[in-house]
């Protein structure tokens, strides 16, 4: 089964090459477990909306694209067909908030409440 990696179908050389060298397309790969390697078919796709990716076949290249000068890896899509699919269900993660403790002065920490020890311990005076 060919690995799917985000590209950006708004990219400036879509839809025949698209550039493998997006944020996603990293996360994608360090998830999968996998590295670029030339001749690899994958799967290139971007968000569309909520629901749906825009995805298409393509065969890993790194070299020029034609019409630059810079070698960079890229997905030669061209011939394929564009395909609008629904978007695959992913895990929900965990977010863990922490709250900003300045507004807690019983946790004891930063600058201000350095400060208050420093005054507490020469008044004696003790903040609720």
């Amino acid at each position: 089964m060919k690995p799917r990696i985000c590209s950006d179908y708004n990219g400036p050389f879509q839809p025949d090459f698209m550039l493998l060298h997006y944020q996603g397309t990293k996360q994608d790969l360090d998830r999968l477990g996998i590295a670029l390697e030339e001749g690899m078919g994958v799967i290139v796709y971007s968000d569309s909306d909520n629901e749906e990716d825009l995805e298409a076949d393509g065969i890993v290249r790194y070299g020029i694209i034609p019409g630059t000068s810079t070698p960079c890896w890229y997905a030669d899509a061209r011939g394929s067909e564009i395909r609008y699919v629904k978007r695959p269900e992913q895990k929900m993660r965990t977010v863990h908030r922490i709250p900003c403790l300045r507004h807690f002065r019983h946790f004891g920490c930063g600058a201000a409440s350095d400060a208050r020890s420093k005054r507490d311990a020469v008044t004696g005076d003790v903040e609720e």
